[in-house]
């Protein structure tokens, strides 16, 4: 087998620490995360992870819908 000419740990520089997730969205959804992820030239991962820096930053909005879908139930007079 040949000897690699770049020194050991020539790949790519490390993006830091990270945390792994792993969750389930609709199909619809992660058609359109794979088609920004290809239109910035960026990996599924690296897609994601920008949009959901962008989410943190709107946390309100997610408050006020969750807020909304949390109606109160009709009561019934027995």
């Amino acid at each position: 087998m040949a000897k690699r000419s770049a020194p050991a740990g020539g790949g790519r520089p490390s993006k830091g620490p990270r945390d792994l997730f792993v969750t389930r969205i609709p199909e619809t959804d992660g058609a359109e995360v794979r088609a920004l992820a290809e239109e910035y030239d960026l990996s599924y991962s690296d897609a994601v992870g920008e949009l959901i820096r962008i989410g943190l930053r709107h946390q309100s909005e997610l408050r006020e819908r969750m807020m909304a879908a949390q109606e109160e139930l009709p009561l019934k007079a027995s």
